[in-house]
């Protein structure tokens, strides 16, 4: 997976643990690319995340920059966190208020 400005490599471990905050009813998150400062919506789905973009006001519609298996990661999401376990750790991103 890869920034959608500067192309460097995304590990989900570190950009789970830096998310700004997210949007529980969508399972994405905000990450800012530690080389370029860009921010990038990181999408959640059950072994997979996606690096998305042109989302629409619903988030019904997007584009997939990017996207990759993951068969350790799952999600749960609650009004207050968007809730991710990534090799049974658990992390909580505040939703955007």
């Amino acid at each position: 997976m890869k920034c959608k400005k500067c192309y460097s490599e995304i590990n989900i471990v570190e950009a789970v643990r830096s998310a700004k905050y997210s949007w529980p009813e969508w399972s994405a998150f905000l990450f800012e690319c530690q080389n370029c400062s860009v921010s990038n919506h990181i999408k959640v789905l059950s072994n997979k995340v996606q690096v998305i973009d042109n989302i629409t006001m619903c988030a019904a519609d997007y584009d997939v920059l990017y996207e990759e298996n993951h068969k350790s990661i799952s999600f749960r999401a609650d009004p207050a966190f968007l809730h991710i376990w990534i090799d049974n750790t658990h992390f909580e991103i505040k939703a955007r208020e």
